[in-house]
């Protein structure tokens, strides 16, 4: 049977989706985009049924919701496997997308599939402002933190008796305590942050310590909070100790 190779024009077949059928919810997992640069082409492989991606714009969308890849070899050897054509029915704002089917000659299939974005966020934690090589912080200090539930920082007040003998640190999040701390001079303190808002989005804490460090006489002109002496990122349900 001879396929076609061109890509039909977007307005073959409708956009809109008109069943009753409920979309079926596709693991983003199973599925993978094959582009074809010479001709503005894609061919999406759903779980390993294939399928030529009816128009240019489909294929734009779906880049954002499936493994790209951009090689030849695997773009021709699903080329004469393809079962028909697929489009993009419809976006919604929470990252998912429709896709209905239809045959070569353009006829609706009454198939849909539904498929939710699935961003992958890059760990980390890093001091924006506020952090000096020694360990120390600013008494205002700002710590951005990404894709992670809960961040575990470790604070040290270093002193004599003699000094005053504790000091609080706030923990801000667009203006809203998070939470609080008491370090007592001569401590290692753990101090456990949520951070639940950075699964999909990095997320800037302000770190407002009670005051100054008094460094008279010590050359010193830096507003010191306290030293930070360890930061981790903690999974959910783990032991932060066992980090």
């Amino acid at each position: 049977m001879l396929i076609k190779t061109d890509i039909m024009p977007r307005d073959t077949v409708k956009t809109t989706l008109k069943t009753s059928r409920k979309p079926t919810r596709i693991d983003s997992g199973v599925i993978s985009l094959f582009s074809r640069p010479s001709d503005f082409s894609w061919i999406i492989d759903i779980n390993g049924e294939c399928w030529l991606v009816e128009t240019g714009k489909s294929g734009l969308t779906l880049c954002g919701y499936c493994k790209l890849s951009i090689d030849p070899d695997g773009y021709d050897r699903r080329r004469d496997a393809c079962k028909g054509l697929v489009r993009v029915v419809s976006e919604t704002p929470q990252q998912t997308c429709v896709l209905g089917f239809s045959n070569w000659s353009g006829s609706l299939l009454n198939r849909f599939v539904e498929i939710k974005a699935q961003y992958t966020s890059i760990k980390s934690a890093k001091w924006v402002s506020g952090y000096h090589e020694d360990g120390w912080i600013d008494v205002d200090a700002v710590l951005r933190v990404e894709g992670a539930e809960m961040v575990e920082v470790e604070m040290y007040l270093p002193g004599e008796d003699d000094r005053i003998g504790a000091k609080t640190l706030d923990i801000l999040y667009h203006s809203e305590p998070i939470t609080s701390v008491e370090l007592v001079r001569g401590q290692v303190q753990r101090v456990l942050i949520p951070t639940a808002m950075a699964k999909q989005d990095s997320v800037e804490l302000l770190i407002e310590s009670e005051y100054a460090e008094d460094l008279q006489g010590t050359g010193d002109e830096r507003l010191l909070g306290c030293v930070v002496t360890d930061v981790r990122l903690v999974e959910q349900g783990a032991d932060p100790g066992a980090l």
